[in-house]
C-alpha cells in the first residue's frame, strides 16, 4: 500500500509563480514554488502525514485569524497583561534546512510510534525533500539554496516545529528573567 502511495513514474520540475500580497503596500509578490506533480511530492505528503499525526499542536498555534478571534473573544485580560503577535517576514525561506531537520528529528521518540520506517530512513527522506529545491520560472531552472520551499507540503509542519522550539526558548528565557528580576 505504501509503495503505491509513493510510486511516481514521472514528474514535473516544480514551477514558481508570484502570489500578490494585496494587504501590503506596493502589493509585493510572495514567491510560491508549486511542488504538485513533482517527483518528491508524494513523499513529502507522506512524511507530513506521519509528523502531523505524531505531534500535538503547540499552545501558541492558531490556524487562522478567525480562530484567533474566537479564542480571545470575551477573554478577560488583566491590566498588566499584554497580547503579542509576531509577524515573521518570509518565514519559510528564512528557516535554515539544517535547523528544521534537527528540530523534527529531536521528536523522533514521538514520530517513531506512527511509522515503520527507521530513524535513518526518515532522516534521509526528510533530507531528500529539503534538498530538492530546483524549480522552473519562465523556462529557466533555479535552485533555492537557503530555507524551506514555500509550496512544499512538508514546509508548513517543519516551520511549525521550528517556531514551537523558538517559542519554548523565548518563554523559558522570559520565565527565568521574571523569576530572577520579578515583574
Amino acid at each position: 500500500m505504501v509503495y503505491k502511495k509513493l510510486y511516481v513514474s514521472d514528474g514535473n520540475l516544480p514551477r514558481s509563480y508570484g502570489l500578490p500580497k494585496v494587504h501590503k503596500e506596493g502589493i509585493p509578490l510572495r514567491v510560491i514554488v508549486s511542488c504538485i506533480n513533482s517527483p518528491f511530492y508524494k513523499l513529502a505528503v507522506y512524511l507530513k502525514d506521519i509528523i502531523d499525526k505524531s505531534l500535538n499542536k503547540n499552545f501558541g498555534y492558531i490556524k487562522n485569524s478567525f480562530e484567533l478571534v474566537k479564542k480571545i473573544n470575551g477573554l478577560p485580560l488583566q491590566e498588566n497583561y499584554r497580547i503579542f503577535s509576531f509577524d515573521i517576514v518570509s518565514m519559510y525561506s528564512n528557516i535554515p534546512k539544517e535547523l528544521a531537520l534537527k528540530n523534527v528529528l529531536s521528536r523522533w521518540d514521538l514520530i517513531c510510534k506512527n511509522t515503520s520506517i527507521t530513524y535513518l530512513e526518515f532522516k534521509r527522506a526528510i533530507s531528500i525533500i529539503l534538498n530538492s529545491t530546483f524549480f522552473k520560472f519562465n523556462n529557466d531552472i533555479y535552485e533555492q539554496i537557503f530555507g524551506l520551499l514555500m509550496g512544499s507540503p512538508l514546509s508548513p509542519i517543519l516551520a511549525d516545529v521550528v517556531i514551537q522550539d523558538l517559542e519554548n526558548d523565548i518563554f523559558n528565557t522570559l520565565t527565568t528573567f521574571l523569576f530572577i528580576f520579578g515583574t
